[in-house]
């Protein structure tokens, strides 16, 4: 009963009647039930995620076999014991237990032939061997096809897709992902149907790999998967990608990501909602999020931590010589007493963020990792050179709403706005500048299509975080000029000389002035602005 409820991944029923028998020892019960019961414990652990219990149960029933004299069961632990470590990241270990089944094999039944020849499929397949997953899936398949139990050949398919893909037999795959679909429904088998259609997500393209994508993440929230079957974390990170770009159940690939430390070969540094254990707001304000906490400034907080985690920043976080920080923190101190001011500063900046891993130093430089650390500066000059790419290609208006939204939700303000230092000043107007320059190409491009609607909308929204741009007003008053609106025009030469007043104790120069009563004119009996 407790088998067959794995199997169909109804993990949650089968720790239930697993839990019954947590008294259970050797002194207890015969020694074989009690290896019985330790199988099934690692079989329930790793796939559910909990890799470190699987070992554990595994190594206890090792123990507890060889004290007995009893080997029967000792296979079938070693093979949930390697799935485990495969789980774990740890390939050199389930090697090593499936490497001490080999000898033996020949005396084994189907069944456990079956999944020693499954657990070796997967391993070659997330270490990169694509001859050897070919060989261990098809004797995989062989073997468990004799054993007569044909909802384990839903888990041989889905293992078969996954070769075939990995050697770019796409039709293959699909075959043999449609037959495990077509047997998880007859047998009920939720989680190898959560595992296969993430595979049918990350194998075909468009709306069909979205639906297939949607439906998979929705099972495993559902059912609350944490693992499965031929599980491979950079597939998985690839496709926890794309789930939360496209807003598919983002708290529980969120989830997924944090327990198993995914992460694409590419940092998605322009996912916002990635849970990186590090995030740095610098727009607007200066925020520090680590493991998405705030770590609130207080009194007693170091400022000079954060000083250099600022400074590192704005030096673009990658390759900062250690003498730079030294001179911009420590100017008036000499070299030695300047590096051990460093090397203390480091070390706290470290703990502070929770992980050495954080901040890496490296032959006298020192770079933000790119895994672990995100910071909104780096998305938005992605960001925008992306627009600038989509602007200068003419690509339909309707592909840059999106990019637009999505930088006025980056951009807040100025850069760590507080801070008096030069360095800080030259970055805060390099940011400002590519802001402005983005936004007028972008509400120029509307202009060009007379989508003067749009065009307004877009230096209205620019005001906020820029409410002294002067060029964002002036070219607010021409749109509505174009769209003739001149009331509309004068309420904006009125904002501008409002912000200027108050912000500045000015007022708006002559030239806008002038532009604000050439467009309003006598026409509408408006008096000309002072």
């Amino acid at each position: 009963m407790i088998l067959l409820r794995i199997l169909q991944g109804d993990l949650s029923g089968a720790g239930h009647l697993l839990k019954r028998f947590d008294t259970a020892s050797p002194e207890t019960i015969s020694p074989q039930p009690y290896l019985v019961l330790l199988n099934l414990k690692s079989f329930h652990a790793w796939l559910s995620g909990d890799f470190d219990a699987g070992l554990q149960a595994v190594e206890k029933g090792l123990a507890v076999g060889k004290e007995a004299g009893i080997d029967l069961i000792s296979s079938g632990l070693r093979v949930h014991g390697a799935a485990s470590a495969i789980g774990a990241g740890r390939y050199k270990r389930a090697k090593a237990l499936l490497d001490q089944i080999t000898p033996v094999l020949c005396h084994q039944g189907m069944w456990i032939q079956g999944w020693y020849h499954y657990i070796f499929a997967w391993l070659a397949l997330v270490t990169g061997n694509p001859a050897s997953c070919r060989l261990h899936a098809r004797a995989c398949f062989e073997k468990l096809n004799q054993a007569g139990c044909e909802l384990a050949l839903a888990y041989c398919h889905l293992m078969m897709a996954k070769m075939h893909r990995a050697v770019d037999e796409k039709k293959r795959a699909i075959f043999h992902l449609d037959r495990s679909l077509t047997l998880c429904r007859k047998y009920g088998a939720e989680q190898c149907r959560f595992m296969a259609l993430l595979d049918r997500a990350f194998i075909l393209t468009g709306t069909e790999a979205d639906q297939a994508l949607r439906a998979g993440m929705r099972l495993g929230r559902d059912q609350q998967y944490r693992f499965g079957f031929a599980w491979n974390p950079r597939e998985m990170a690839c496709l926890c990608a794309r789930a939360l770009k496209r807003d598919i159940e983002p708290d529980y690939v969120c989830s997924l990501i944090t327990a198993h430390h995914l992460m694409p070969d590419d940092p998605p540094l322009d996912i916002r909602q990635w849970p990186w254990s590090v995030s740095l707001y610098c727009l607007g304000r200066f925020n520090v999020m680590v493991n998405a906490k705030n770590i609130g400034f207080s009194r007693k907080t170091q400022y000079k931590p954060l000083d250099m985690l600022k400074f590192i920043i704005a030096r673009g976080g990658r390759d900062i010589p250690d003498y730079a920080i030294q001179d911009a923190l420590w100017p008036d101190s000499d070299g030695d007493v300047a590096h051990n001011a460093f090397t203390t500063t480091l070390h706290r900046l470290r703990n502070m963020l929770m992980t050495s891993d954080a901040l890496i130093y490296r032959e006298g430089r020192v770079s933000c990792n790119i895994r672990i650390v995100w910071a909104d500066i780096w998305e938005l000059e992605s960001l925008c050179q992306l627009m600038e790419q989509h602007l200068s290609e003419r690509q339909p208006i309707d592909q840059i709403i999106p990019l637009l939204d999505g930088l006025f939700a980056l951009y807040q303000g100025a850069f760590i706005p507080d801070d008096p230092a030069e360095w800080a000043i030259m970055e805060r107007q390099r940011f400002r500048e590519l802001f402005i320059a983005v936004i007028q190409k972008t509400a120029g491009r509307f202009e060009q299509c007379q989508q003067w609607q749009r065009a307004a909308q877009c230096y209205r929204r620019a005001l906020n975080p820029e409410p002294l741009t002067e060029i964002f007003y002036e070219n607010l008053m021409r749109v509505y000029a174009k769209m003739g609106k001149s009331s509309e025009v004068l309420l904006v030469y009125k904002q501008y000389e409002a912000v200027l007043r108050a912000e500045l104790g000015m007022s708006p120069s002559a030239r806008i002035r002038g532009l604000c009563w050439g467009i309003c004119g006598k026409a509408s009996g408006s008096q000309k602005p002072s």
